[in-house]
């Protein structure tokens, strides 16, 4: 009896542990992604800017973050 919930208890731990790992693993994807992407929209809002100055309107969020690219390094 002892031993089946020995294993019991090691399984769930294990199963735990793969679970942690897989949802660092995509947390860190979607951080690069999310860094090209936001990227890819500052050069665009750049290029928009240098056609016609005037056509684009931003939007100030109300802070800015000095550290943006080294986000994923809590990761």
């Amino acid at each position: 009896m002892y031993k089946a919930l020995l294993t019991i208890i090691i399984l769930v731990l294990l199963l735990t542990v793969g679970f942690a790992f897989l949802i660092w693993y995509q947390l860190g994807r979607f951080a690069e992604k999310a860094l090209a992407a936001k990227r890819r929209q500052e050069e665009y809002i750049a290029e928009l800017m240098e056609k016609n100055p005037s056509a684009v309107v931003r939007a100030e969020t109300g802070w800015d973050d000095p550290d943006d690219d080294d986000r994923s390094g809590w990761i």
